[in-house]
């Protein structure tokens, strides 16, 4: 739960700390940013599973160019 309100919402670890107190658990800020050093890299591994693919082609349109002083 800490790490998902460290990086979900952009919280500093002091504040994750604060949010924890309120729930009955005290840790430390030092505790949580271990946390995160070692928790991050499984994180992001896991999530990359359910990331969306990227196309292999990609459309433009309308796209203009200023050649000379003119728009093309």
């Amino acid at each position: 739960m800490a790490l998902r309100w460290y990086f979900r919402y952009k919280l500093s670890a002091a504040n994750v700390r604060e949010l924890l107190a309120e729930r009955g658990m005290d840790v430390s800020r030092q505790t949580v940013a271990d946390w995160v050093q070692k928790f991050s890299a499984l994180l992001a591994e896991a999530a990359r599973r359910y990331a969306k693919q990227v196309g292999l082609c990609w459309f433009v349109d309308e796209t203009y160019l200023r050649v000379g002083k003119k728009w093309a």
